[in-house]
Parts: structure tokens; sequence; C-alpha cells
């Protein structure tokens, strides 16, 4: 069993055939590109050709890095690293403004159905409208009913959940922005 191994100038496997030393020969005889020819069945996945002898390829030091054949080493792409991070941040910033927060004693829900239930309430009380009201159970097990001022302080501290957690966000989208090494972006984190 041959192994015929075709890679282009930079080193990086295009492709690989594997047969016969009769069918390797034909293959070597009748290509355009670089190639070798190993005995046996290699696998040649992550590894790269330099000097006509096949090399591994060295552990990915981070996601954000990509590997250069022409080279022959890891480079951080510094734009999908801070990309990603972005990404990263925007996700924890969604789950850490739909979690919950704590006011006054009491644990807030802020999912999406509650932000709108608590906006909406907000809306009539502004109305004057005194039927909206939300009940609400403190960290002991205590239920109060929140109504006109008192369901403003609510949408209140929701709208202060909901700014924090975008203002901790630009923040760190600003660190991002500034970092120029896998060290300093993995060091970027929302806790």
């Amino acid at each position: 069993m041959k192994t015929v191994v075709f890679y282009d100038d930079t080193g990086r496997i295009l492709k690989v055939r594997r047969g016969s030393e009769s069918s390797a020969k034909l293959a070597i005889d009748n290509t355009k590109f670089n190639c070798i020819c190993i005995d046996g069945d290699i696998n040649v996945d992550l590894k790269f050709v330099e000097d006509k002898q096949l090399v591994d390829v060295p552990p990915q030091p981070s996601k954000w890095h990509k590997f250069s054949y022409k080279r022959k080493t890891w480079l951080l792409n510094i734009a999908a690293a801070q990309q990603k991070k972005s990404q990263e941040i925007d996700r924890a910033r969604e789950s850490h403004e739909l979690s919950s927060f704590e006011w006054e004693g009491y644990t807030i829900s802020s999912d999406e159905s509650n932000q709108r239930l608590i906006q909406s309430l907000l809306r009539l009380a502004q109305q004057g409208d005194r039927s909206a009201a939300l009940w609400l159970t403190d960290n002991s097990g205590d239920e109060r009913k929140f109504v006109n001022g008192s369901l403003i302080d609510v949408g209140l501290a929701l709208c202060q959940h909901v700014t924090e957690s975008h203002e901790r966000a630009r923040a760190l989208k600003l660190q991002i922005k500034a970092a120029t090494t896998h060290e300093e972006l993995e060091a970027i984190a929302w806790e």
C-alpha cells in the first residue's frame, strides 16, 4: 500500500490517494501538483509537507488562531478574535439582562415576558389606571402588591438593571477593541 500526498507550494495538503505501487506511480506521473509517496496507509490529518516530509501541525494556541502554511506557524487573526469575543459578550449580556435582579429584598425575573408585563403595567399606572398592579414575593416569602408610585419604582429598577447590563457590555467591548493579543482577549470576561 502506498499513500500519495499532493500539496501546494506552501506545504498545505490538497488531496491524498491510496493504492498499489503502480497506481501511485501513475498518479505521480499525471499530476501538476507537488507530491510525495509514502509507504503504508498514513493518516495525514493535521499535517503539512516541509522538505518533502510530513510534519505535524502544532497544537492550536486558541480558537482565534489560524495556521499559516506559508509561515508554518499559527497566526492570531485579531479581527476575527475580537468579533468572536464581542459575540460572546453579547450573549452574556443578553443572558444577564434576561435572568433576574435583586431589588429591595425581591428577586425579580427579567425575562422577556416579565419585562413586557412590567412595562405594560407601568404604562397603565402612568395613565392613572388604578387597577394596574404587580404582585411580588420577597426572598422571605412575603407577598406585596405594587401599584402607582411603587409600581413605577419597580419599572425604574428594571430599567436600571437593563441599562447596567448594556453599560457593562459596552465597557467590555471597548476592552476587546483595544486588545491586540490572545492573552488580552482571554482575560476579558463577563463575570
